[in-house]
């Protein structure tokens, strides 16, 4: 989708714009047609009451269903973090096994040492960069290794390098659980947007039952629009959020053969 686009359909500054805009059409419209008068007067106050409500009960449903999705989802991220969190420190003790079994000597102190800086990291300290001085010792020593070293040692970080591997894949997954986690403000914001909205609403139908008269018929109908509009906006808003969610999650689909 294009940026502009996304803006515009997402971001609250350019969805006011557009509703701005659109508002001052149709009360240019509105004053300089004159067959506009009688349709607006035909609807009476209980229809524009009911109209109104109906828009009401339509985005408080939405806001309800949103509410449980946006918790899911935050529960969801969560526990896939506390998940790969556990993972990661049960795949450095299974190194440290490793490494502990081996006979002293500089290697040895350079796997502990790059251990014992992993395990200092809490789960509010991921994700991170930069792995610290020990994570670049230990590749550098690991590439030196794997290209002049005799067999032992090359064996030694062969297997370093495995247990290695796996510790940067949990890594690497707590990045990702990260941005997603990120990422979940924005459906917090849609929700946010349609309580808001929601609450306009109940005020706007108590000033319409109590103010409605046909010397404010241009008011009232104006902010009809305007919350019909913004109705749409964050309808809009939650569909396009997830469906660039969903392309996040299948980064792994090819879509230039996708859509062959």
């Amino acid at each position: 989708m294009k940026s502009w686009l996304y803006r515009i359909l997402t971001q609250l500054k350019w969805q006011l714009v557009v509703t701005v805009f659109s508002l001052a059409g149709f009360l240019s419209i509105y004053y300089s047609t004159s067959i506009w008068y009688s349709s607006f007067d035909d609807m009476g106050k209980g229809n524009f009451i009911s109209y109104m409500t109906g828009l009401a009960s339509i985005l408080a449903l939405f806001c309800s269903v949103s509410f449980g999705f946006v918790l899911h989802y935050i529960q969801s991220n969560r526990a896939e973090r506390l998940s790969v969190f556990s993972e990661f420190k049960s795949r450095l003790f299974d190194f440290d096994s490793f490494v502990s079994a081996q006979s002293n000597g500089h290697d040895k102190d350079v796997c502990k040492s790059l251990i014992f800086e992993l395990d200092k990291y809490d789960i509010s300290d991921l994700p991170q960069t930069d792995y610290g001085k020990e994570y670049y010792i230990y590749a550098k020593t690991l590439e030196v290794a794997l290209e002049s070293s005799g067999k032992n040692r090359r064996e030694f970080y062969l297997s370093t390098s495995m247990h290695m591997g796996y510790i940067e894949q949990l890594l690497n997954r707590l990045g990702l659980v990260a941005i997603r986690q990120i990422l979940t403000k924005r459906f917090v914001n849609t929700l946010a947007k349609g309580i808001f909205l929601v609450s306009l609403m109940i005020l706007f139908l108590f000033m319409a039952s109590i103010f409605y008269s046909d010397d404010l018929i241009p008011t009232f109908f104006s902010g009809a629009l305007f919350f019909s509009i913004m109705t749409v906006f964050v309808f809009t808003e939650l569909v396009v959020d997830l469906y660039r969610n969903v392309d996040e999650e299948l980064d792994f689909v090819d879509r230039r053969q996708t859509y062959r």
